[in-house]
């Protein structure tokens, strides 16, 4: 295929594709399936940097993705011209352009796949929790880590209960809690305390590695 070709793939593409620079993140070239959809001209996208078009508090998660080395398919949350949010997944790969190292990215909008705007808002919600106890897993203070993951978790669901259980001996069943919060804490278990659980739901989970999902199982 000659290099007018692929000049003509890249610019007829239905899907956004930008090219920015590895080192700098400097936006090189862009289609017009790029400019069309984020509302700015490709001179514009040329004077930014692809960090640019992400929010502020994803800014730090996207250079660290940037900096991997292998394939990306990540989910990110982009913004238009106009303040639009768009959630989009990214496939971006490394390529050499005029002897200089880039990356060309393809740009797809998840929108048609996760349906209405209520279910992007989860999603989104989803993404930026599972970011944040990911960046945290660096925390050398457990407590502080676990702290994180409840409050996360709080934000995508009802957990005002929330424990982690360590199985420590499979044979007796017995489990220790590192973390441990109950509003109502009926069973009188404390944080730090290691206990027997026979036949206990924490017990299933733990040992089928799985919810449980089977009728008759729940009624036994």
């Amino acid at each position: 295929m000659t290099k007018s070709s692929y000049k003509i793939l890249f610019e007829k593409n239905a899907d956004p594709i930008l090219i920015f620079d590895t080192a700098s993140h400097q936006i090189i070239d862009c289609n017009l399936a790029m400019s069309e959809k984020y509302g700015y001209s490709r001179n514009e996208l040329c004077k930014m940097k692809f960090e640019d078009l992400h929010s502020l508090e994803d800014k730090d998660h996207v250079t660290q993705i940037l900096g991997k080395e292998k394939d990306l398919l990540p989910i990110l949350t982009h913004i238009t011209k106009k303040g639009e949010l768009l959630t989009i997944e990214l496939n971006s790969r490394p390529i050499t352009l005029n002897g200089r190292q880039a990356n060309i990215c393809t740009i797809r909008d998840m929108a048609p796949r996760l349906g209405t705007k209520k279910e992007l808002e989860k999603q989104n919600l989803l993404q930026k929790a599972m970011r944040k106890i990911s960046e945290s897993s660096r925390e050398s203070d457990l407590n502080v880590l676990f702290k994180i993951i409840h409050q996360q978790v709080k934000k995508l669901m009802p957990a005002e209960n929330f424990y982690i259980a360590i199985l420590e001996n499979y044979e007796k069943s017995t489990y220790y809690f590192p973390y441990y919060k109950d509003l109502l804490n009926q069973d009188d278990i404390k944080q730090n305390m290691t206990i027997a659980l026979p036949g206990t739901f924490t017990d299933w989970v733990s040992k089928k590695g799985s919810l449980l999902l089977d009728k008759h199982a729940v009624e036994q």
